[in-house]
């Protein structure tokens, strides 16, 4: 995400690998390079309305009409283990 800093200069920050602690590495650059190419595989085709992701090693292409507006319940003890790292 685009956003402007004093001087009016722009910066480019990917969350992701900030969250990670780094620049990305080859898995994410493999990741990244399968995912492109399978989400535009599934346009050339004409697939639209799908999330491209992988799913135990392979790629997966899912409905959005599957996954928007479904709640995917929290793990109180995953969660209590991030606010604790997190202090």
């Amino acid at each position: 995400m685009a956003a402007t800093v004093p001087g009016g200069a722009h910066c480019l920050t990917r969350i992701g690998h900030v969250q990670r602690g780094g620049a990305p590495g080859a898995f994410d650059r493999i990741l990244a390079s399968r995912s492109g190419a399978a989400a535009i595989d599934a346009l050339a085709a004409g697939r639209q309305g799908v999330l491209v992701g992988i799913e135990c090693g392979g790629i997966r292409e899912t409905p959005l009409a599957e996954v928007a507006g479904r709640l995917k319940p929290i793990d109180a003890q995953l969660f209590e283990l991030t606010r604790v790292l997190a202090r």
